[in-house]
């Protein structure tokens, strides 16, 4: 049986991570069965991160990785795409996870309303005599990657600058179509949903959080998404 290894459900979400999302769309996709067991912590993933697929006694850590093994398992994850449209659902992909995340990021962890809307929830699993000390580390030390990131040495105007440009450039992508690429989901969509959906659910409001709220066509993408992507429903759910 093939099982991930998933952060737990929360914001009204999937899963709290939208890269635990992602590889529970591109498990649907593929059209293998899993199951799932929830993880509060990523003891097991080599990268200390999730997602993570346990296949047997092997463990594949990151949601790319993921998608490269199902791939060879034989699943077309960017079915109908020619070359050069493949290329270019690379680079969608790329532009969601490697910048616009790092707004989801920003307004979860480093915006100071956010913080306090999430991290009870975040650190729920961690004893209450040392939440505070424990949510303060991991904060700091997230707060610091952006920093090196760059996204939080941009005044708030620049950084919703930046960050609309890009889901504005999802949006004109979609134009009237239903999905990214192509008239089929593919793993490009599983990506957007992990993202947008993050977005969408984010429990205070913010810039993000207003556009893509007030797009028609993002939300009806939405709607599209965690209808087909996460639907069937996880297989079976197993304890950590």
């Amino acid at each position: 049986m093939i099982t991930l290894i998933s952060f737990r459900p929360a914001f009204g979400e999937a899963s709290m991570s939208s890269f635990c999302t992602k590889a529970m769309a591109l498990l649907n996709l593929s059209g293998l069965e899993w199951q799932v067991e929830w993880a509060d912590m990523p003891k097991e993933s080599p990268t200390g991160k999730l997602p993570a697929l346990r296949v047997n006694d092997q463990i594949i850590p990151d949601s790319n990785l993921i998608l490269s093994w199902l791939e060879g398992q034989g699943a077309d994850l960017f079915q109908g795409l020619s070359i050069s449209e493949r290329a270019q659902a690379h680079a969608f992909m790329r532009m969601l996870e490697e910048h616009l995340r790092y707004g989801v990021i920003y307004d979860r962890w480093a915006d100071a309303e956010g913080w306090a809307s999430v991290k009870n929830v975040i650190f729920r699993p961690v004893p209450a005599f040392v939440r505070g000390m424990v949510a303060s580390k991991i904060r700091k030390q997230i707060v610091g990657g952006l920093h090196w990131q760059g996204l939080v040495r941009y005044s708030a105007d620049q950084r919703n600058e930046l960050l609309i440009a890009d889901l504005k450039a999802l949006e004109d992508q979609l134009g009237e179509s239903e999905w990214l690429f192509g008239a089929q989901p593919t793993a490009a969509d599983c990506s957007a949903l992990g993202i947008l959906s993050n977005i969408n659910s984010c429990p205070v409001p913010n810039v993000m959080r207003a556009y893509v709220k007030g797009s028609d066509v993002l939300q009806a993408y939405l709607v599209r998404c965690q209808s087909q992507l996460l639907s069937p429903k996880i297989l079976t759910a197993v304890a950590a």
